[in-house]
């Protein structure tokens, strides 16, 4: 079964959910994303993340990242062919943790971008 999920991250973690950073305040990144995946809704496969939303003034607009990039790793861990729920505790950080990401840009340009979270207040 394929499907297509938007979700956006507010605080921290993936669809919508908090996580529990392992310390300190949860941070946020003011990014959204498209979510690809394939098999049982509730842990799919992953078969592709899409920026569809950059917050200004975020974490996420100061490390240059752009609605159409794909994220491709995520702290060096793949993400096409990865279950949700696995990919889900590399995105909670707490406040000051940075975010390692791999993205491929629109025109095909893979880099890496690094985000630093920041506690909802700052923002």
């Amino acid at each position: 079964m394929q499907y297509k999920v938007l979700v956006f991250w507010t605080l921290m973690g993936w669809a919508g959910a908090a996580f529990a950073a392992a310390a300190g305040e949860p941070g946020e990144f003011g990014f959204g994303v498209s979510v690809d995946g394939s098999g049982f809704f509730l842990n799919p496969t992953v078969t592709r993340v899409t920026v569809n939303k950059v917050l200004p003034s975020s974490p996420a607009a100061d490390a240059g990242l752009r609605v159409g990039d794909e994220l491709v790793e995520v702290d060096g861990r793949a993400i096409a062919g990865t279950k949700a729920k696995e990919l889900q505790p590399l995105f909670a950080k707490a406040a000051g943790e940075t975010l390692h990401l791999t993205i491929k840009r629109m025109d095909g340009e893979i880099t890496p971008v690094a985000l630093v979270a920041v506690a909802k207040h700052e923002r």
